[in-house]
Order: structure tokens, then C-alpha cells, then sequence
């Protein structure tokens, strides 16, 4: 079969070279490179009409002339993507050809639209016979037959001519040697033939004429032909050695994430090719042809999403495929045994071997959520936290995250194997068992101040899932004064909390409160409307932007203070990735920001094709916290340097350090100067600042001496 693509290509080049070794001719004297007609052939065709009675041509029939206006339109190689019926006469036979037939039982020759002094000429390359059969009568085209050929139309460096490889045929012919011979597949351009069942499974064909417009999930039995290596399916490749797909760094992959199939295992025209979205797992491993070449030209059947892939109609998501008596990934018409799963903390699936097979049922927390489609989420027990890569239905249907109801706080109980990603422990593609909701309580403590009249109306604060000692009121509005925190809307000693040292509190910080009548009154540095947190293990407050948390409680039961517990990887890379924007968007220069990258975008670029339209999340995103908190870090960042055009002109006195864990930048200009310290590290770290008294820019309130960054935090300070 590959022999077969090589030879039809080289007999199409050799057809090119020849004519490029014609005279060439000014435009409108003759030849067939420009679709006009006349060369050296000067075969004379004897007058007469055509015998067409009972042919029924349909009104749309275009001659010659007006297939040569249409191809006139395209780009050189372009094809009409439309089919067409042109009609003519049989005016010469391809060179190279004596009977007009190839190897491949198909018919190559030029049409013209009269017989006696005809001006321009068309060529029909490599078209079927009647019904899209393959020719075996060599007497079957001949010089002075009238023909009506039906396919679509291309501009082939020059030439106007049917697209090859048999996928244009003669719809009528006078010559009566034409008849049928073993059929290539069934070429009838306006109906569709299968169902979209398994046992009556759509053609390529099919796919298509459907184009798109049948939503919803069928199988689809084709040939495997090629795949596309760059960003749309001009980027056809039909021919081993398969190129390996690239990644944003330049790096090529030892696999493609696509295949296109064909009706035809010969075919080599993209142009009658679906591609089929390979994803990552067993159909990828199993279909890709960079590493399994032998399924070039090989039967499929595939079960998946009809719709639009590489802007054409393709088949996306698919779940199924079967090659031979081979199948890869979850056959919906075979019903699938329930796993057995061993019950196990969190830790003991992370200490456990990674198994495709070997199923384990976790319960936990919700801690975050990175995608709300597919469900990612970190779920933490009181021995760990790992990250649950994808929430299926009990069934295994995947993107279930919205039917299941699930959120941050709540238990949910799933089952699901021990995989990794870049040698992180995850779940992967787990199955949903259970689901506690988190129900908050009121609790005895509450908000009492100026915005109450220091009165006994407190406003409750409730239990939040953290941990039964951390307690919360949300969107509490503080315009003006002071407030404490109290129990049971009374003054009690011992349940009466204040700051231990005066002073104004900044937002998304927390602060060492003491309870008794030596505690003093907690003033914001800036009124407004937040989510006031209380730990009463740790004796802390804090200020929350409404929607996000605390990331540090350090609530540990009868410490008074005590370790935080570990922050989850996501919570970590949102504010690396903060971090990274500080060293970027402070450096002088224009700046361009990847799309959504000021949420923390994470759909890789190969959805849809590289270059296809991505899905907006920004109203999803924007409702996670970390997520959030990295939009207002570029916010204050862009803010800054619209705020201080001088420290980005060229006369600037800018020095950096951008190796080591901690990274520094420093920048003068009209006696102020802005320094930027970020913890690239591991850890936490402690740093000193430089001498003097400094204005955090992100954060708010007055920084000096030494300070303590977070994994991933960074400070912007100016003075």
C-alpha cells in the first residue's frame, strides 16, 4: 500500500515535469498548464452532439470554461473543498499513458468544451468510472467520448484538474466499453450510508457530509492514512517516517496526538480525510503512527465526538478504538465490572507502586480545585494530600466535576488508581463514590465594634472546614473605627480578643491577638468589606480579600500556635507563578503576557490544534481563590508601572540578580527606588532587606529589617 503512494506520487510529479518542459505560452495562446488549450497533441475530434438523452445533467453541471473560472480562484494547491460536475469532451489522453488508464485503474485525460476549435481545456487526474468503480477496460476512455465527471476542484501549480487519487469519477460517459469493476468505497456525493452504531458505523464519508452536524457521540470505521504534523491538516503527513508532534520549547515528542482516517486505505488527499483526536492514554499509545507505523492503511473502528478538530469535521474525545481483534480504551456497548478497591489513607497511596490496574478508595477534604470541566482537586486526610487528576461518574463517564456537586470543603470519598506527573503521586481518572457537603455552624463568636456600635449585635462567625477552630464572618464592611472578637456577644476576659500589640493590620496577613482587657483594638490600614478569620488554637486574625483564605492557619489544637499544615502544590504554583510576573513585568522593556496567563491559565496548546480556539475560563477561574489572588498580583504589577513611568526609562539605574533561590531586583530614578525580593525556593526563607524604611506596594503598610517569604512569595518595596 505504501508502494502504491510512492508510485502515484511520482507518476504525478513526472506528469508536472513533463509539462514544465513544454513550450511555455503567453497567456490565452494554448497549453494546459494554464488551462488553455492546444499543445503538441493535434488530434482532430470529429464534430457531432453528444448523445445525452435520458443522462438527466444536473443544472449545476459546469463546463469546462467555468470549471477553469473557479479554479482560476484558488491558491496553487488549494482545492474547492466543494465536489462538482463538469462536462466535455474527451480531447487527448494524459502523456504517459496510451490507453488513458494507470496502474491503479483509474483514468487521467483532458476535456474541452467543443469540438472543433476549442480554446481552453481541462484535465480530469486520476478519476474513477461509473459510481466511483475502479477501470479494468482499457478501451474504456477514449479520444471523442463526451463524458460528465463529478469531484471536487484544484489548482495544481498552475494546472486545472480534478484532486487525484481517485476521489473524482465519471458520472456519465457515450463510450460503452465504461462499466464497473471492484469498487474503492462509495463515492455518492449527498447521502449518508451509516447509522453511527457499531454495527452500522459511519464512513469517513459520512463524517464529512455530516460536518458537525450530528452532536453527540458515534463510531466511525475508516482507514488509518496519515496523521497532521503542524497546525492545520494541510500539515498532512501520509507517509512513514511520521514526524513526532512539538512542544512550546522547540522539543519534538516521540509521538503525534492525532491520526486522519480515510475510506480508502490508498488515500492521499487531505481533502477526504477526518482527523481524529489521539488522547492521552491508551488510544495515543496505541494509534499514534510515529510508534506504530504498521497501522498506516489499517482498518479502525473508533467510537468518539463528531465535530469540528483541526477546522474540519473530525472526531474529538474519543473513548474506543479496536484494530483487528485489538482494542484500546472502554468500550460504552460493553459493560464494565466494578473495581474491586482497597480502602487506604492518603499517605499509603502515595507510598503505593503506580498501577493501571489496582484500584484505591480515598476519602478527604476538598482542599482547591484547578479545573471545574474535568475536576482536578487536591483532597487532603490527616495524613496527606495528593491531587485527584480528573472526577468520573460511578460508570467512568468523564467531566463530572458539576454533576457530582461537589466543592471546596466538602468530603468526598473516590476510588481511583496510584499514577504520577513528573514524578508527582496522583489519581488519576477517578471514580465518585460519596459526598459529605461541608454545612457551616454558627458558633459563640462574633465581630463587635464601631460597625456594631460596640453593642450586642455581634456579626456570627461559623465554623469553616479547615478545622473546628477556625472561624470566619464573611463580607463583614468596615468603614470606619475598630473592632474585637468575643464570645457570645458579652464581655468575658476570657473570651475577649484583640491585638497584642497596637497598631493598623494589612489585609491577607495575620496577627498575634491576646484575650483579656490588655488586648487592644484592631484597626484595618484600610476600610472595606473582608472575610474576617479568627483561629482560636493559634490565637490569630486575618483580613481576607472576600473569596480567598487563610493559606497559613497554623491552627494545631492547644499550641497556641504550632506548624501551618502544607499548603497544596496548586496554592504554591499560583503564587510562584505571582512571583514570576514580579521579575517580569518590573524589568524595563514592552511585555507581552500569554493568553489568561494572569489567572493561571493551564489548557494545554494542543486543545483544539495549536493554534485552534481555546475555551475561556475566566468566569470558572475567577471564582478560585489562588487563582484570583495571582489576577490582583498582575493588577498591582501593571498598576505600579503605569504609576511610575520613570523607573522604565532608559536612564534608569536598574541592576538585578536573576540566579539563586532568592532573585533581586533594585531601580532608581529621581532619588526613589524600587526593590523586588522573591523566594524561588524550597521552604520558607527569612530575608534583609536593605537599610531604610520601605512601603510594600502589593500588601500594603511599612516593611524594614529582617522578613520571612513563603515558598514562591516575592515583595515589591519602594522608597
Amino acid at each position: 500500500m505504501k508502494l502504491n503512494k510512492l508510485f502515484a506520487a511520482f507518476m504525478l510529479i513526472t506528469a508536472v515535469a513533463f509539462a514544465a518542459c513544454e513550450p511555455v505560452n503567453p497567456p490565452g495562446t494554448g497549453g494546459p498548464g494554464n488551462g488553455q488549450g492546444g499543445n503538441e497533441d493535434t488530434t482532430v475530434v470529429t464534430p457531432g452532439a453528444p448523445d445525452t438523452i435520458g443522462w438527466n445533467i444536473p443544472a449545476e453541471c459546469l463546463t469546462v470554461a467555468e470549471a477553469n473560472a473557479i479554479c482560476a480562484q484558488l491558491e496553487s494547491g488549494a482545492t474547492t473543498g466543494t465536489k462538482y460536475y463538469v462536462k466535455g469532451w474527451v480531447k487527448k489522453l494524459a502523456n504517459g499513458h496510451a490507453d488513458g488508464i494507470s496502474k491503479f485503474n483509474n483514468a487521467l485525460f483532458y476535456m474541452i468544451d467543443t469540438k472543433e476549435n476549442a480554446t481552453e481545456d481541462f484535465y480530469a487526474y486520476q478519476v474513477y468510472g461509473l459510481d466511483g468503480a475502479k477501470i479494468t477496460n482499457p478501451d474504456a476512455v477514449a479520444v471523442g467520448d463526451y463524458v460528465v465527471i463529478y469531484g471536487e476542484l484544484t489548482n495544481y501549480n498552475g494546472t486545472y484538474e480534478t484532486v487525484g487519487k481517485g476521489a473524482a469519477h465519471i458520472w456519465k460517459s457515450t463510450n460503452p466499453a465504461l462499466s464497473g469493476g471492484s469498487n474503492p468505497g462509495n463515492n455518492n456525493p449527498t447521502e449518508v450510508v451509516g447509522d453511527g452504531s457499531m454495527e452500522n458505523p459511519y464512513t469517513a464519508n459520512d463524517v464529512l457530509l455530516l460536518n458537525n452536524s450530528n452532536a453527540g457521540k458515534y463510531w466511525v470505521k475508516a482507514y488509518i492514512v496519515g496523521q497532521i504534523n503542524g497546525k492545520s491538516i494541510s500539515g498532512a503527513e501520509f507517509n512513514a517516517p511520521f514526524s513526532g508532534s512539538s512542544n512550546d520549547d522547540g522539543s519534538v515528542n516521540n509521538y503525534n496526538t492525532n491520526i486522519l482516517i480515510a475510506d480508502n486505505a490508498d488515500e492521499a488527499n487531505s481533502g477526504n480525510c477526518v482527523p481524529v483526536q489521539l488522547p492521552n492514554g491508551a488510544l495515543r499509545t496505541g494509534l499514534n503512527l510515529v510508534q506504530n507505523p504498521d497501522l498506516d492503511g489499517v482498518e479502525v473502528l473508533i467510537y468518539g465526538s463528531l465535530e469540528a478538530y483541526f477546522g474540519a469535521a473530525g472526531v474529538k474525545s474519543p473513548e474506543y478504538a479496536k484494530v483487528g481483534d485489538k482494542e484500546f480504551g472502554v468500550n460504552p456497548n460493553v459493560e464494565q465490572k466494578e473495581p474491586t478497591a482497597k480502602v487506604v489513607t492518603i499517605k499509603e497511596f502515595i507510598d503505593a507502586p503506580e498501577s493501571p490496574e489496582v484500584y484505591y478508595e480515598l476519602t478527604g477534604v476538598i482542599t482547591s480545585v484547578s479545573n471545574t470541566t474535568y475536576g482536578n482537586f487536591y483532597l487532603k486526610d490527616e495524613t496527606g494530600e495528593v491531587l485527584i487528576y480528573g472526577l468520573c461518574s460511578p460508570t467512568g463517564a468523564q467531566k463530572y466535576w458539576a454533576a457530582s456537586g461537589a466543592k471546596v470543603g466538602d468530603t468526598i470519598t473516590v476510588q481511583t488508581v496510584r499514577t504520577s506527573y513528573n514524578g508527582a503521586p496522583q489519581g488519576k481518572n477517578a471514580l465518585f463514590v460519596e459526598l459529605t457537603p461541608f454545612v457551616a455552624e454558627k458558633s459563640e463568636w462574633g465581630v463587635v465594634g464601631d460597625l456594631t456600635s460596640w453593642g450586642n449585635n455581634d456579626i456570627a462567625m461559623y465554623t469553616t472546614w479547615h478545622t473546628k477552630n477556625l472561624f470566619v464572618a464573611y463580607n463583614v464592611e468596615i468603614t470606619s473605627g475598630a473592632f474585637k472578637i468575643r464570645a457570645n456577644n458579652a464581655w468575658n476576659d476570657a473570651k475577649n480578643y484583640g491585638l497584642k500589640v497596637a497598631g493598623n493590620i494589612y489585609a491577607n496577613s495575620y496577627y498575634t491577638l491576646l484575650n483579656g482587657s490588655g488586648s487592644q483594638n484592631i484597626t484595618p490600614m484600610a476600610y472595606g468589606t473582608y472575610d474576617v478569620y479568627f483561629s482560636l488554637a493559634a490565637e490569630k486574625v486575618w483580613l481576607m480579600t472576600p473569596g480567598q483564605r487563610p493559606a497559613d492557619p497554623s491552627v494545631n489544637p492547644g499550641t497556641g500556635g504550632g506548624s501551618a499544615p502544607a499548603e497544596s502544590p496548586f496554592e504554591v504554583a499560583m503564587r510562584r507563578a505571582g512571583a514570576s510576573a514580579a521579575f517580569f513585568l518590573t524589568v524595563p522593556g514592552p511585555k507581552m503576557i500569554w493568553q489568561f496567563g494572569e489567572i493561571g491559565y493551564d489548557i494545554s496548546i494542543e486543545e483544539n490544534g495549536r493554534t485552534g480556539e481555546k475555551p475561556v475560563k475566566t468566569d470558572e477561574y475567577m471564582a478560585v481563590p489562588a487563582r484570583k489572588a495571582l489576577y490582583d498580583t498582575y493588577a498591582a504589577l501593571l498598576k505600579f508601572r503605569r504609576e511610575n513611568p520613570r523607573f522604565f526609562d532608559s536612564d534608569a539605574s536598574f541592576t538585578w540578580t536573576p540566579t539563586g533561590n532568592l532573585k533581586k531586583i533594585t531601580c532608581t530614578a529621581d532619588g526613589k527606588t524600587f526593590h523586588v525580593v522573591g523566594n524561588f525556593g524550597k521552604g520558607q526563607t527569612s530575608y534583609t532587606v536593605p537599610s531604610g524604611s520601605w512601603t510594600d506596594q502589593i500588601n500594603g503598610g511599612t516593611v524594614s529589617g529582617t522578613i520571612t517569604l513563603k515558598e514562591g512569595e516575592f515583595r515589591l518595596l519602594m522608597k
